[in-house]
């Protein structure tokens, strides 16, 4: 057993609030051996049980429990063994303890782009377990010089931070360093630059860089996945992008991964007034978002945005079950979605009974919007539809009736309530109860 250090006298007030704690660990049964050695087992227990209930990082990978994974994590296991050691005055934690920290940090930097985040990441772990020794030693009624013992536990684990954070820093150069000789990385970071706004561009050395014509006309698509992520979701990612780009028409392709459950790709297309016609081919468990074509460098970066904003869009509704979002279909949506609230009431108040769900609102408001847009057309309507003039005219004037107005009343309105009202059924956001339920959805 460790010695008890009498500078540390809070170290006695670490122990965990449950049997068994030891027994049920993710982290290498040496590396826990090693650091109750230097704090004892009580500590060891608290330091687990404590960073199992830290709350998600997701920036630096410390999640303690999120609910689709496993009951233990060794990321926020090590950091709270980490903090135990220095919270007992330990300078050196032990080399195996710091390594497999350091590594599960750099884990969460797939890109190798910044330690930013991993920084706030680690201050808020750090945060937590200052806090939660604190309680500890409030908790105690004979604790003595307790300011004291504040002060002190807050100057240890600064120093521990900024110790870690420098190695942390000189590994992620290194890794950088390695990570940036790779073609994946030289693509990465091309891209990048070239989708930067007012950037001064090489167009023909970072066309040779990418393997990719960046004065030809584009169609942008982002591809992520549904779910959690998995070694070959990547190499799945990228593989349907490709395809997709393939069914739009696309004769070349620039596939470049964003994340590990997302990529970006560009196709060059020769159409320029494309729009989705027939959808691209989407396995179960992935989503695409496309956007325009544009042409060059500026088109390069347009198009890009716009399948951003069509990805935007798609994960702004949960409850959607279509796989490829279009930003032609989607970009007045898009306008008006920041405001669901406001945007579910807007359709509510236009539409009324008329939005409700099912077949025959269905039909009703497919063949109004069609009366609309072809002006009044019975005859363009019919053609258009396959159906009897008749049953055009009928199914106008039962729309009427749902809404309770006229067609001609508030046309603009009218036309961007069945848009929007449209676009959510096609994005699988049913109403089975009538145009509340719209705002349900979009909330």
């Amino acid at each position: 057993m460790p010695i008890p250090d009498p500078a540390r006298p809070w170290m006695a007030l670490l122990r965990p609030s449950r049997p068994g704690v030891l027994a049920d660990t993710a982290t290498d049964p040496h590396v826990i051996a090693e650091v109750i050695l230097r704090v004892g087992e009580q500590a060891t227990a608290w330091a687990i049980e404590t960073a199992y209930e830290m709350p998600m990082s997701d920036a630096v990978g410390l999640s303690g429990r999120p609910s689709d994974k496993p009951p233990r994590n060794e990321k926020a296991e090590v950091f709270g063994l980490w903090a135990v050691i220095v919270l007992g005055g330990g300078t050196h934690p032990p080399t195996s303890l710091l390594t497999r920290l350091v590594n599960g940090v750099l884990d969460g930097l797939p890109r190798m782009l910044s330690l930013e985040q991993s920084f706030l990441g680690l201050q808020t772990a750090h945060a937590y377990f200052v806090d939660k020794l604190f309680d500890a030693l409030g908790a105690d009624e004979a604790a003595q010089s307790t300011h004291a013992a504040m002060k002190q536990i807050s100057l240890d684990m600064t120093e521990g931070l900024h110790s870690l954070s420098a190695r942390l820093a000189q590994r992620f150069d290194a890794e950088r360093g390695r990570w940036m000789s790779t073609r994946t990385a030289i693509e990465h970071e091309t891209t990048l630059a070239v989708l930067t706004e007012d950037a001064v561009i090489d167009i023909d050395k970072a066309s040779d860089r990418l393997g990719y014509d960046l004065r030809a006309e584009h169609v942008a698509l982002v591809a992520w996945s549904v779910g959690s992520t998995t070694d070959d979701t990547k190499a799945r990612l990228c593989a349907v992008a490709e395809q997709a780009l393939r069914d739009l028409g696309c004769r070349s392709a620039l596939v470049v991964p964003a994340d590990p459950g997302r990529v970006w790709a560009w196709g060059r297309t020769d159409d320029e007034s494309r729009s989705l016609a027939e959808e691209p081919t989407v396995p179960a468990g992935a989503r695409i978002a496309v956007g325009l074509p544009a042409h060059g460098v500026s088109g390069f970066r347009v198009s890009h945005a716009q399948a951003k904003e069509a990805e935007r869009i798609a994960c702004s509704v949960p409850a959607s079950t279509t796989s490829v979002f279009d930003f032609h279909a989607l970009e007045v949506f898009g306008l008006l979605s920041p405001r669901p609230a406001a945007l579910s009431a807007f359709v509510e108040r236009e539409l009324g009974a008329l939005a409700h769900n099912g077949p025959t609102e269905d039909a009703l408001r497919e063949t109004l919007l069609c009366y609309l847009e072809n002006d009044r057309s019975l005859s363009a309507v019919a053609s258009q539809l396959h159906i009897a003039k008749n049953t055009v005219l009928h199914r106008v004037r039962r729309s009427e009736q749902l809404r309770g107005r006229p067609v001609q009343q508030d046309k603009l309105r009218l036309l961007v309530a069945l848009h929007v009202c449209d676009v959510l059924r096609t994005m699988g956001v049913d109403a089975p109860d009538g145009p509340s339920d719209l705002r349900r959805a979009m909330e």
